[in-house]
This record gives C-alpha cells, structure tokens and sequence, in this order.
C-alpha cells in the first residue's frame, strides 16, 4: 500500500488543481410544451440568448460563459474581467480574456509549488521516522523516502527551470500565434502558392501580392478606366489571366495568324471589343492622350495598349460587369480550366448555364448546359 500511496496524493493533487472549476450558467437551449409558455427546462437559454429562469422571465440578457472556481486560486495579477478579485482568481472565460491558456499557465506554477510543499513534507516525515525509529528496515525506508522526495522536487524543478531557459514561450499554453507576413524571392504566380483569405464572398489571393497577377493592380485599373469590381471579381479575374496567360504576361493568341485577335494577359478579341480599349488606362498604357487606338484594325498602338496588364485588366472588368458570370472565357476549346477559377474564387454565383461550346477553330459545335456538371467541378 505505501508504494501506491505517492500515485494517489498525486492523483489527488492533480484532480484538485483541473477539476476545481465548473460551468455554473445553464447552455442548453428552452423547451417548451405547446400549451406553457414556461420552459421545461429551465433555466435555459432562448433564441436570442437571453437566460430563462422557472417562471419564464429573463434573469440575464448574455450567457455568462466564464468557468467559476469553487475555491479561489492565489496569485493572480489581472483585472476584475479577467476574473480576478483581491489577488485571486475566482474565474475565467475560455474565449475571452482570462482564457483557458492564462489559467493553464497559472495551473503549472501552482503544481511546482505544490510539488515543492509536498516534497518538504516527505523530507520532514522521512527525517522524523529515521531520527525516532531503531530499526534498520526503517530506517532504509526513511532514506529512500528523504531520497525520493529530493528526486521528485529535482525533476519537477528542473523540467520547468530547462524549458524555461530554452524558450519561456515552450510553458505557454496559450494558442493564439497571432499574425504573419509572407514574404517571396523572385517571380510566381498564383497557381504556385495557394495562400489565400476567406472572405464573405469568397477568397482573396493573397499570394498574388507583388507579382505580374496582382489583384489589387485589377482592382485599380478598373475604378480608373471608370468600370469598378469588387476584390472577389478581382480576384477571379486574377486567376483567369494567370490561366489564358501563364502567369498574366503580354502574349498572343496561339491562332494569332489564322484570324483570332486575342491577346495579351486576359486574351480578349481586341477586334471584337475593339471600343472597350478605348480607355483613359488604354490611352496611358499605349502611350497616346486620346483615342482613337485602331483595334478593330490591329494597329501597333491597340496591340501595345492590349500587351500592358492594366490596359487588359480594365477591359477585362469591362466583360464582367456585362456579363458577371464570367462566360467570355468560357467560350473556347479548354474552359474547365477557367470555370475552376469561377469555382473556387466566386463560390456565390450559381453555375453558369447555357455556355456556347467551341472546337479548335473557333466554331461553335454545341452548348454546354451547365459547365460545372461538364467539368466535372464541385
């Protein structure tokens, strides 16, 4: 029985240190019989989270959701909202301040002063039964009793005092790393990092940052050439030009010669949209005050205005306020790779439907009710 004695004052210990705080507010939502307007069983929490007593009032407009202690902890430093009083900790609040890593901190310090006190205890009982008894047996027993004390206090101390001096941050247990920066070396494109921000309308590519298919640069030549779009649109059309362009670069169509005009970083047919060039961002971009640029023509100017990733962007966002569900880039010969983009970075439109399907010559052969289901995207 004396072997298992130290496991239960431990286990007693250890019980007394996590198991000494109790939610005391009721969680569970109210019940009700349709022919009472007292809940069944109160209290209870409405809709609204208001905290219903027996007879139906309110005795609360929030749910307390602070963990009380049943016995106050001492040593504690904060503020009344971090549920200290009079230097003591009467609660604290898991997802607010006082948190459950502060009292998991607080929770360490007081076991290795525990540890300390119930070490000098086992040394002075260790030290009474050798001073008093005669016999042998006891005596060994009080020596490895003083022996075993010391080696627990050793370990107990020295595992803190080692971890405190490689890191103090390795005895925090509080999980809130806070916030970082991405920084890169070099060229890349949205499809090589997919760090990206969950946003209400969907995600923005942060990872396009810097590079040639910023969707911030998008996003300020549309609202220059007059014809503004949300990040979320931004950031779709973003991914489309690194798809048409590998990588948002000033390149022509692969048809070029046999009657296409597509080109540049959003590959749009400079002859058939050959008026939404004619922009202010168009204008500085080839370098000219005023129009006309001759696009429908394929002069030098409309191709070098076309070339410049502003220039494109601005056209670009022209195409997605006619038409938002993005279908001018769907109409050619590989759109699943585009309607992945639509997919994952306007997840709020509905599929597009109805998409006219092309062969490699640019004839249309079909229609694609629902490009979603075509491509096989989710």
């Amino acid at each position: 029985m004396k072997k298992f004695l130290p496991y239960i004052l431990i286990l007693i210990i250890l019980s007394g240190i996590f198991g000494i705080a109790v939610r005391v507010q009721a969680q569970v939502n109210c019940t009700y019989d349709p022919d009472k307007n007292t809940p069944n069983n109160a209290p209870c929490k409405d809709p609204e989270g208001n905290i219903i007593n027996e007879s139906g009032a309110a005795i609360s407009t929030k749910a307390d959701t602070s963990y009380h202690l049943l016995a106050p902890l001492p040593g504690c430093t904060g503020t009344k909202e971090q549920g200290c009083e009079d230097g003591k900790l009467v609660a604290f609040n898991p997802g607010g301040a006082g948190k459950l890593g502060e009292y998991l901190n607080f929770a360490i310090r007081l076991f290795i002063g525990l540890c300390a006190v119930a070490a000098v205890v086992m040394i002075v009982i260790g030290g009474i039964e050798y001073a008093t008894s005669e016999l042998i047996s006891s005596k060994s027993a009080a020596k490895e009793r003083i022996q075993g004390a010391i080696f627990g206090l050793i370990l107990a101390l020295g595992a803190y005092t080692i971890l405190f001096t490689i890191n103090p941050d390795l005895l925090n247990t509080d999980v809130d790393v806070g916030s970082g920066t991405l920084t890169s070396q070099g060229e890349f494109t949205i499809a090589d990092l997919k760090t990206k921000i969950i946003t209400p309308g969907g995600p923005i590519i942060q990872s396009s940052i810097g590079t040639t298919c910023d969707y911030r640069e998008i996003v300020k030549a549309a609202e220059q050439s007059g014809h503004p779009v949300t990040e979320i649109q931004a950031t779709t059309m973003s991914c489309i030009a690194s798809m048409e362009s590998s990588g948002c670069k000033p390149v022509k169509n692969f048809n070029w010669n046999s009657g296409s005009s597509a080109n540049g970083p959003f590959q749009v047919l400079i002859q058939s949209h050959s008026q939404l060039f004619e922009n202010p961002v168009c204008y500085a971009a080839a370098g000219v005050s005023s129009g006309p640029l001759g696009c429908r023509q394929r002069s030098n100017l409309c191709i070098k205005a076309s070339n410049n990733f502003a220039c494109s962007s601005s056209v670009a966002a022209q195409l997605v306020l006619k038409q938002p569900d993005y279908r001018d880039w769907l109409v050619t010969q590989k759109p699943c790779r585009n309607a992945a983009c639509i997919r994952q970075y306007s997840p709020q439109l509905p599929a597009p439907k109805n998409v006219p399907q092309v062969n490699m010559a640019g004839t249309v052969i079909g229609t694609i009710p629902n490009i979603y289901e075509y491509c096989n995207i989710r």
